[in-house]
């Protein structure tokens, strides 16, 4: 007798997906086999970001612009593979962002830890941003790096848009790092300048307190909350001060910065 043919499915039949078509299921656990072919399955919930399946068992959707999908593929496949290398292919912060988002819902660790590496050289010239993101991305250890850069910039110059993305305690956290910083510096600056038993009786003592006077008023006036009391040292000592006093008022200085150095800079 003849061996049987081989088994062919009908034409009126859909083969199933085989595993490699399927990365996922639907948000509610059940395969696409399940899923009717006449109506689309639902959407993944709006805080991920995943391929979606249609109508078609061999077609996904993808919610990425072609831009982000092409970057976030340059981040996975061996250098060469396209022709922008993965360090170009996140030239903005928005870019590089919308990566972030992709590589989570593709849930690709390599492309995570290079976007937010790439995340972090946005920090000098975006730190708001940079913070903002960090904060609701759940980067910890980046949102503490650009927090330094970060309290630079004025709250009322925060966009609606970061302080949406850093949450309440997102703001709160920079916001008293602002002031705790700013409350600590004049704390530093109020300190009066340093004596000692010559000091207490030259007749030339006067001139230099003046000059540290003069100095410390001019710094508060522009105080910053990242300073780090630098400008301290850029003090116009010409005239017939006493070498002393002069050695005081240095000291005085110093002291100064020893103590701005300890204050907390991150969050």
């Amino acid at each position: 007798m003849a061996p049987a043919p081989p088994h062919r499915h009908a034409p009126d039949t859909v083969p199933l997906l085989s595993s490699e078509c399927v990365t996922r299921a639907d948000h509610d656990g059940e395969g696409l086999d399940s899923v009717p072919y006449d109506r689309p399955p639902p959407p993944p919930p709006k805080d991920i970001t995943a391929p979606t399946p249609t109508t078609s068992p061999y077609t996904w959707a993808v919610p990425e612009h072609s831009s982000v999908l092409a970057s976030f593929l340059s981040l996975i496949y061996p250098r060469g593979t396209f022709a922008v290398p993965a360090e170009e292919s996140m030239p903005t912060l928005d870019v590089t962002s919308r990566v972030i988002r992709a590589a989570m819902g593709y849930q690709s660790s390599k492309a995570l830890s290079l976007a937010r590496d790439r995340l972090h050289a946005f920090a000098t010239l975006q730190p708001i941003e940079t913070y903002a993101l960090a904060y609701f991305f759940k980067f910890t250890d980046l949102a503490r790096l650009a927090s330094p850069m970060a309290i630079a910039i004025h709250p009322d110059a925060w966009s609606s848009e970061s302080k949406g993305l850093m949450g309440k305690s997102g703001v709160r956290d920079l916001l008293r790092l602002r002031e705790s910083r700013l409350a600590g510096l004049r704390g530093v600056l109020n300190a009066p300048m340093e004596v000692d038993p010559h000091s207490e009786h030259c007749v030339r003592r006067a001139m230099i307190q003046e000059v540290w006077e003069k100095k410390v008023a001019a710094v508060k006036d522009g105080l910053q909350p990242q300073s780090d009391l630098l400008e301290l040292l850029e003090v116009d000592l010409r005239g017939g001060h006493c070498g002393d006093c002069l050695v005081l008022l240095g000291a005085t200085i110093q002291r100064c910065l020893l103590a701005a150095r300890d204050l907390p800079k991150t969050i």
